[in-house]
This record gives structure tokens, sequence and C-alpha cells, in this order.
């Protein structure tokens, strides 16, 4: 048997403020809520004659809910004489009411429908990625979350949802993706009006992030891995990371897919796929060295023509380099690259701007960074000072 009552939320409402009134079907000692969008002071709920009290507006508020939760009893006895509540929780339940009080609810505007469009619309193919790989989570989390709209989920169902990910081992950091991307979603709706609240739920949820611990090597430790004595195989993974740093920690998937039209007059030009922001970095002769010994027919580098997808050849590049990096180091990579450069280039004094600039953040206001972007001369002249610094012990 399952019965229905209104109850005002007052959990996360500070004493003396306005709290949710939520429509409560219980099942077996298990209740499901319904936000109704109405709010309410706590001396304005008569909780035992489930009236409303005390507002200028309570009639009109009153026929609402006496209306609606005839509404809901009766959708409740149909589907109980169809045998449709027969093994089903209160959360399910909730949703196929749901359904039937708002049969107007377009497909396409469904929760996991509309996730999934705002995932594509993404400018770049990694953040659809991230995206779609939070959908894939949120529906193993809930394996009905295809009967979802956005009123059905809230602040109890979000931090359920980060229990879940905090269970399957991900670091905090990750989780805070997760949610962000969910906030994101969220706000969208609520701008296209599909919500009945104006906060995604995720508003109270705890999403401090974890300090990241740091990704630098120091310069006498660099100078031992640059001339370290590996493997035949290993060494165009070595050259491939020296590479990295010699192009102040060029992404990836963006070093990988640099080709002749990359080129102008001794500069490497390319956009950078995660940010969508343009880079322009001096080719000095170590780097061109590299570019020579591993010449591509299509790229610059033919590590591509090799791999079909730059992913892989990414994590065994990595592999090596944590072999590399030996006791010191077990968890080198090639984005230690771009954390080294920065941090050896601030240990030379080199202004923090100018550093700013060739990492390719901004800076101060935002007119600061305009003439910064438009400058790469102290840019070329840094990274020179880097790598005269950790080759040739040249300050």
């Amino acid at each position: 048997m399952i019965t229905t009552r209104y109850y005002l939320d007052c959990r996360a409402t500070k004493p003396g403020n306005e709290a949710p009134l939520m429509f409560a079907m219980t099942k077996n000692s298990k209740t499901a809520l319904i936000n109704t969008g109405i709010r309410l002071l706590p001396t304005q709920w008569d909780k035992k004659l489930q009236r409303i009290t005390d507002r200028p507006d309570r009639y009109q508020l009153n026929n609402y809910i006496t209306t609606r939760k005839m509404q809901v009893d009766g959708i409740l006895r149909q589907m109980s004489l169809e045998g449709r509540l027969v093994g089903l929780t209160p959360t399910l339940i909730k949703r196929l009411v749901l359904k039937e009080l708002d049969p107007d609810v377009k497909q396409e505007n469904l929760f996991v429908n509309r996730f999934r469009r705002y995932a594509e619309s993404r400018r770049t193919q990694r953040t659809r990625e991230i995206y779609i790989g939070t959908l894939q989570k949120i529906m193993q989390y809930d394996r009905h979350a295809d009967l979802l709209n956005f009123n059905m989920i809230n602040r109890q169902w979000v931090e359920s949802f980060r229990l879940f990910l905090e269970r399957q081992g991900l670091a905090r950091n990750t989780i805070n993706i997760n949610l962000r991307n969910l906030r994101a979603v969220f706000n969208e709706a609520i701008d296209d009006g599909l919500t009945v609240v104006n906060v995604p739920p995720t508003r109270k949820v705890d999403m401090r992030p974890d300090s990241v611990k740091k990704r630098s090597v120091d310069v006498q430790h660099l100078r031992e891995i640059f001339a370290r004595n590996v493997e035949p195989f290993q060494r165009r993974y070595l050259d491939y990371f020296k590479l990295t740093f010699f192009l102040i920690g060029i992404n990836p998937v963006d070093l990988l897919h640099l080709t002749k039209k990359n080129l102008h007059d001794g500069r490497v030009i390319y956009t950078r796929a995660k940010t969508g922001r343009e880079y322009d970095i001096k080719i000095e002769p170590e780097a061109q060295e590299i570019f020579d010994r591993y010449r591509g027919q299509k790229y610059l580098l033919w590590f591509l023509e090799r791999y079909k997808d730059y992913k892989p050849l990414a994590a065994k590049i990595n592999d090596n380099l944590k072999v590399m990096g030996g006791e010191e180091y077990p968890h080198l990579s090639i984005y230690w690259a771009r954390h080294t450069w920065a941090t050896i280039a601030y240990e030379l004094e080199i202004p923090d701007a100018t550093i700013a600039a060739a990492l390719g953040h901004s800076h101060g206001n935002s007119t600061t960074a305009i003439y910064i972007d438009k400058s790469v001369a102290r840019v070329d002249e840094a990274n020179r000072r880097v790598i005269d610094y950790v080759l040739y012990d040249k300050k």
C-alpha cells in the first residue's frame, strides 16, 4: 500500500527561512518526494490539517495542492488496479506519476536526452567525451535515468550520485568534474524554463577541490633524465618528452597533429584543441633537431603514422617515462614538461606575466592579456633562457 501526504522539508533550511513544500509518497517505510514549487515559512504550514495558513494567497494555493493530491491519488489507484505498482520502489512510482501528470513533457526535454544533446554541442572532442563519460556514470548510478525529467532531480539525488562516484574509487577532483558537468546541464535547463526551481540541485553539494600535487622536476634531475642512457626503443619517448619541454609544454593532441601548415618562418603556430586558443612558438635548434629525427610524411612527427589514435600512444610514452623518472619521479609523464617549464622559468625570475603568456593563461586584466598576446618576443626570450639553463647551465 502507498500513502500520500504533503511535507514541509525544513532539513536544509535555516530557522526562520522558507522551505519547499514537498508531496510525499510512502511505501514499505520508504518515501519519495515531489517538489511542488511552493515555498513556505514553518508558521505558514499546518501539518495536521495539511493546509497553508497565514498567507494572502493561501486559498489559491490550498486549492492547487488539494487538486494536485486528488490527481496523484487517482493516478495511483488506477495504476494499482492495473497491477503496475507491484515490486516498484517509491522513487520509480514517483517518476511514473510525474510522467502521467506532465504528459506534455517532450522526449527531447527529458534529462538524459538534454544531457546528451548538451554534450554533443561542446566545441572540442575531448570536452564532449568528458560529458558523455558523466552521462554514462549517471546511467550506471540510476538505471531508470531515461525516465527522469529535471524536476525529479533534487539535492538528495545529487548527494547519492556523489556517494556512488566515491564508492567507485574516483578521486575527489574527478568527482567534482562530474558534478560540475551536471550543474552546467541543469543551468541550461533552468534558462530554458524546464524546471520548477531556479537554482541547480548541486548548489549546496560539497565540491571543494583537493590540492593538486606539484608535477615538476627540479633542474638537476631534469638534466639527468635528459642525459639518461636509455634503451634504443625508449629514445623516441625521451625525445618526445624533451620536444614537449622545448615547445613550452605543448599538449600531445596538438603536437602529434602538427603538419607543415603549422610552420611559419621557423615558428609553429597552432590552435590548442582543448581551449581554442592560438599559440605561436619559436622552434629552437634543439627542437628542430628532434623534428628532423622523427620527420613524418603527413605530420611533422611520424608517431601518428604508426598509431591510429594519439591516446594509446600518449599512454605508452607515459609508461616509459615512469621508468625513466626512477625512484625520484615514479609518476613522470608528458604533462610534467609543462609544469617543469613554468617552475624553472619562475626560478629564473622570468616575470609572471611572461610565464602566463607562454602557457596561454590570462594574467591581470583582459587589456593586459591582449598586449601580452600581441608580443611573443618576451616568450621567445624566456623559452631560450629556460633551455639554456637546463641544457648548458647558463642563466
